[in-house]
């Protein structure tokens, strides 16, 4: 029963790190509309940001709670996404 429980909750951590990425993703391709063109920039562009870069940090803290050893330069380098498909 302790595999399978485990089994569920690595599931799970994999699927929260999934959706976080996907909001990544998607807060990316929205921020590129306001870089190429500078007539929408502002309030909007500064909250997208803000936004990004929190997400960011959750994806980073969320992966340092469940691989302590992984520092933070092989996150970025996406060293972290071999482990997360061992998983």
């Amino acid at each position: 029963m302790g595999q399978s429980s485990a089994a569920v909750l690595d599931f799970l951590f994999v699927a929260d790190i999934n959706n976080l990425l996907a909001r990544r993703a998607a807060l990316r391709k929205e921020l590129r509309k306001y870089v190429y063109n500078p007539f929408l920039c502002g309030k909007r562009y500064n909250e997208l940001s803000i936004e990004l870069t929190e997400t960011e940090a959750v994806i980073r803290q969320k992966i340092l709670e469940k691989f302590p050893n992984v520092k933070g330069t092989d996150i970025k380098r996406g060293l972290v996404r071999r482990k997360l498909r061992t998983i």
